[in-house]
């Protein structure tokens, strides 16, 4: 078994890549939940589920993100969830910029969403310019604000010699 996946890893046939919507299958159910991104920047990753499960699953959001301003509507069953989500940018992306700021928003025990009736996650960061010039607020909806957090990235100080 370990030489058929070391052939189809050397073959390029292979791909240990994320995984997108499995999660989102396993929970479809009748309750809509919307998730906007009110951000500057792209967000590349949204992981629900119920708050008692170990594991968040995989990615719901699909390979390209979710642009700034847009929205992604689910149908999920009813229960209480955790959720946390994330911008695009990564370590990966020093190498160019040097200084990269990415967010993330956790929501998880105590912070975790009861969804039981159309619910929005408005993922958004906290800046001086109002979420709500990125995107709007769905109407009659249960609004959830899902702030998110910077954390800057730097290079290492030797990689700049």
């Amino acid at each position: 078994m370990r030489t058929l996946a070391l052939v189809l890893a050397l073959s390029g046939c292979y791909s240990i890549a994320e995984t997108h919507g499995e999660t989102a299958n396993h929970y479809s159910g009748a309750v809509a939940l919307t998730f906007t991104n009110a951000l500057a920047d792209r967000v590349c990753h949204l992981y629900l589920s119920y708050d008692q499960e170990d594991a968040y699953g995989d990615n719901w959001l699909p390979e390209t993100g979710l642009p700034s301003g847009q929205s992604v509507e689910f149908k999920v069953r009813p229960g209480t969830y955790k959720a946390k989500w994330s911008s695009c940018k990564d370590a990966s992306d020093v190498k160019q910029a040097k200084l990269v700021a990415t967010y993330a928003a956790t929501m998880v025990h105590q912070n975790a969403i009861q969804i039981d009736q159309p619910t929005q996650l408005f993922a958004f960061i906290a800046t001086t310019t109002a979420p709500t010039k990125f995107a709007p607020v769905k109407p009659h909806t249960r609004l959830v604000r899902f702030e998110g957090h910077a954390t800057v990235i730097s290079a290492a100080a030797d990689e700049d010699k």
